[in-house]
Formats: structure tokens, sequence, C-alpha cells
């Protein structure tokens, strides 16, 4: 009786293999079709978008001698001083400024972005920059609550070692993130802590772009994939992989357009992530990103700001600056805003301590978007580092602003429609 159960073992454990890998081709078509579906909602654009990305795919990292990030924890990686040295501005201790990403974000989306903010506030690049990355679990990914907890617990170790003021600067679930952590650290050992909250989805419209709905619909396909990668042959392991890092490519490509952040710098990082990471994971990762936003537009948005107000209330040693765009096509910002104003108010947050407003010329994706006005969003970081202090002061008089062909001009700042809650 052994032998036959010798025998009949492997073969069992072969069988299950073998269907495992023809579900996952099986799968394929209906992959396929989900990802036609996404080129016809981004419009001849999304498709430029995406070729350009796909002919990135290989190719070296954007700037000179690879990816300037430098890891120091699991999640978490600094800006090595070389990615600076274009800025006319000596390093300066006593600042930490932590980038949180947003949902579905690639680990050098703020690269660009800060690239043009240092440009026209040299001051900025003086401080440390670290970027925080997400760990694509199930349970990690379940909610943005889970999502800060699991960035804390990396994070915590490394600031306490490097020590100074913090100013964490996140954008969608990341402004949620910043707004979680920046009381934790406050209160853990006395520094001074800044958040500017960029796009926090507190109130949704009530339709979500189609458009997200395809890029979920491919997480199953990217689980049973990952599940039958381990007794796949290696050819049909390598065809897999160049269709999914060119499916990556795609979705990639889609969300940047969305975001109207689809210029050349994004599109290679985002080409130069995607290469970086098993495709498979990579498409995993970000399905599950999104269906933790679908999961957000079912809570409450303004319980989750009292309670931010009441901690930013407790303390004296936070300063807090959120803003949203005027344009922004996924969230309700006339809503966040005025329940934001009002959750403040109700909580007894003195003035000085928080700004919200609505930034002009901006849609969700602040200080990624490539045709953004970068200089009152330069100059409402710079002041907000200051207020938080100490550091290399900014210019607050006048900033420089980029025009269309790449030069410098002195400009007054823009009028501000940010109102103090």
């Amino acid at each position: 009786m052994s032998t036959y159960i010798g025998i009949l073992s492997p073969m069992a454990s072969a069988i299950r293999r073998l269907l495992g890998i023809t579900a996952s081709l099986c799968s394929l078509p209906v992959g396929a079709w989900h990802i036609h579906r996404l080129g016809r909602a981004g419009g001849r654009r999304q498709a430029f978008a995406a070729k350009q990305c796909v002919e990135s795919l290989g190719l070296p990292a954007p700037v000179a001698g690879g990816s300037p990030l430098k890891r120091l924890a699991p999640g978490v990686f600094e800006i090595e001083r070389r990615w600076f040295a274009p800025f006319p501005t000596e390093p300066a201790a006593g600042m930490t400024v932590v980038h949180l990403l947003a949902t579905g974000e690639h680990l050098h989306s703020p690269l660009p972005g800060l690239e043009k903010q240092c440009m026209l506030q040299p001051a900025l690049a003086a401080h440390r920059h670290l970027i925080v990355d997400t760990v694509a679990s199930p349970d990690v990914l379940a909610s943005p609550s889970s999502r800060s907890v699991q960035q804390w617990h990396a994070l915590r170790p490394v600031l306490a070692e490097i020590g100074g003021n913090t100013v964490f600067v996140g954008l969608g679930c990341g402004a949620l993130a910043a707004i979680d952590m920046a009381p934790r650290l406050a209160a853990l050992d006395g520094r001074r802590v800044g958040v500017l909250g960029l796009s926090a989805p507190v109130a949704f419209e009530p339709v979500e772009p189609p458009a997200l709905h395809h890029i979920r619909a491919l997480g199953p396909l990217a689980d049973r994939l990952l599940a039958a990668e381990r007794g796949m042959p290696s050819p049909l392991l390598r065809a897999q992989d160049w269709w999914l890092r060119r499916a990556c490519a795609k979705v990639a490509a889609l969300l940047l357009t969305t975001l109207n952040s689809d210029s050349r710098p994004y599109l290679r990082w985002a080409a130069w992530d995607i290469t970086q990471r098993r495709p498979a994971e990579a498409l995993r990762r970000l399905c599950r990103e999104l269906s933790m936003l679908e999961a957000l537009r079912g809570e409450d948005g303004r319980a989750r700001m009292a309670r931010a107000a009441s901690a930013l209330a407790d303390s004296d040693r936070m300063q807090w600056s959120l803003q949203w765009g005027i344009d922004d096509p996924w969230l309700a910002v006339t809503a966040a805003l005025a329940g934001s104003e009002a959750a403040f108010h109700h909580a007894g947050v003195p003035e000085a301590r928080v700004e919200c407003g609505l930034i002009s010329g901006w849609g969700h994706a602040i200080g990624r978007d490539s045709t953004g006005d970068y200089g009152e969003l330069a100059l409402r970081f710079v002041d907000l580092c200051d207020r938080v202090g100490p550091g290399v002061r900014g210019t607050r008089s006048s900033f420089i602003r980029l025009t269309s062909h790449g030069e410098r001009e002195a400009q007054r700042p823009a009028r501000n429609v940010s109102r103090r809650s």
C-alpha cells in the first residue's frame, strides 16, 4: 500500500501544478480584455503614454549613477545628497522630510515634483528627505489605518536615530498616514512635527472612475499567476513575465494619465520601478492598493477628521497644512474642506496650528502633476518647514516660477485661495 502511495503522491502534485498552470493560462484572455478596456478608457493620450512606458522598460535609471534612493530600513529609503547637487543650498541638520506615497504610486514617484519644488525653493534641498514604501501584504493593505501602522513601525526607529524635527508630506492615502503618524511622533520624544497633507480622501465624488474597476479586476489574475509560478517551466515563466511587465506598464500609464502626470520623467521612473519587482507581484500590489481605496469610500471621513482634530488640539508641537486641488476629479473637495474646517473648529484647534484650503491649478495629484503650478505649492511647503523649524529658511517674498520654456522668472506669490480654519 505504501508503494502505491509513494507513486501516486508525486503524480497528484504534478497534476495539481498542471491544473494551476492551465487555470492561469486560461485567465490570460480575461486579463487581456481588461487591459484592452483600460486602453479604451484612456483614449489616445493614454495609448501614447503606455507606448512610452513600455519602451522605457529595461532602460537605465533616469538619473546618472542609478537610483538615488538608499535603503535605511525595510520600506524606508533616503534620497542621497548627490541628487540635490544641482540646487544651491548646503545640507542643514535639524529637519527631516518624510514623503508618504499615495495609492498605487511607485517608489520614485515624488522625485520629479520634488525637483521642481527645490528649483523654486532651494531651501527645501537642505533637509534630509525620506520616502516610505508599503509592504504588499493583504493584512497591511486591508485599510489605510493598517497601512499607516506598518509604515510607522518601519519608520519609528529611523526617525529616533536621526532626531530633530520632522515634516510629513503625504498625497492621497499618504496624507491620511501623515495625519495618523504625526501625533504619535510628537508624543514620542517631544519633537516638533509638521504635516503637509495633499488631497486627503475624506469625501469622495459619487461616481468612481471606471478605470479603477478594470484595474481591480486584474487582482484575481495576479493571484493565480503567482500561485502557479512555482511549477511553471522556465520558458513559459519568461513569456508570462514579458506579458505582465507590459501589462503593468499600461496600467501605470493609465493611472498617470488620469492624474495628469504622464510626462516623460514620471513614465521613466514608473517603468524603472516595474522592472525592480516580480511582474505578477507588482500587479497584485497595485490591485490590492486600489481595493483599499474602494474600502475607504465606505468609511466615515468626518469621524476620521474629528479624531485628527482632537489630537492636534491636544498638542502644541504640531503644525498642519491640509490642501486639496480645486480641479480634483476623484474627491468632493468642497465637502472635504468644509468637513475638515468644521472638525478643527469643533475641537478648538488654535488658528495658528492648522491651515486648510484649496489650491488653484491642481487636480488630485498635487505635487505629481506634470503641468501644475508648483510656485504656490513650493511656497506652502517651505513655509510649513519654517514654522516647524529649525533649518534653512525659504523665500517668502517671492518665488521663481518655471516658464513653459524651462526659463526662470521671478514672480510674486499667486493669490492663495486657502483659508485658515
